[in-house]
């Protein structure tokens, strides 16, 4: 925080979380770090930083499954982050960012959705990568990861059955 931007000490606390989760496996590390993050982050307009709380949130999300109060607030807090993703969305003047935060909350709505509203996440992922092909640092491999990892759920869509898929 003495020296660096804000930026820098964002990605700091990020990078210590993701430490605390994956390497640590210290679960209270974790909660704390997350939280510091999210703070830091707060209801900023930057797809970048929102970004990286949004995949914080979903390891966490991933971690108290089981947990039916843990589950209840990262749900509410899913929704809230992918509600700043959509007021990302409109902004027309950033298409790559419009993309991305397309792309994000879709990811989030797709956590612990039921069949039916995943596969309609699908395809709106599928129309994202459509947009999102011709941008230059869209993260289209993300995009497809996803899209492979969820896709059994979307198997008889034709939408995603295209030769052209990502």
């Amino acid at each position: 925080e003495k020296y660096g931007t804000t930026q820098q000490t964002i990605e700091a606390a990020y990078e210590w979380a993701r430490t605390t989760f994956w390497w640590l496996e210290d679960r209270e590390a974790f909660e704390e770090a997350f939280k510091d993050v999210e703070q830091l982050v707060g209801d900023v307009d930057d797809v970048y930083l929102l970004s990286l709380r949004c995949t914080l949130l979903l390891l966490r999300s991933v971690a108290s499954m089981g947990d039916e109060a843990a589950s209840a607030e990262n749900a509410e807090r899913r929704e809230r982050l992918a509600k700043q993703f959509d007021l990302l969305i409109a902004k027309d003047d950033a298409p790559n960012a419009a993309a991305v935060a397309r792309m994000r909350a879709a990811c989030l709505r797709m956590f612990g959705a039921s069949p039916d509203r995943t596969a309609e996440l699908l395809v709106e992922l599928r129309a994202v990568a459509d947009a999102g092909h011709d941008l230059i640092g869209f993260p289209l491999a993300e995009l497809v990861y996803l899209v492979s990892e969820y896709g059994k759920y979307g198997s008889d869509l034709p939408e995603l059955d295209r030769k052209s898929v990502v």
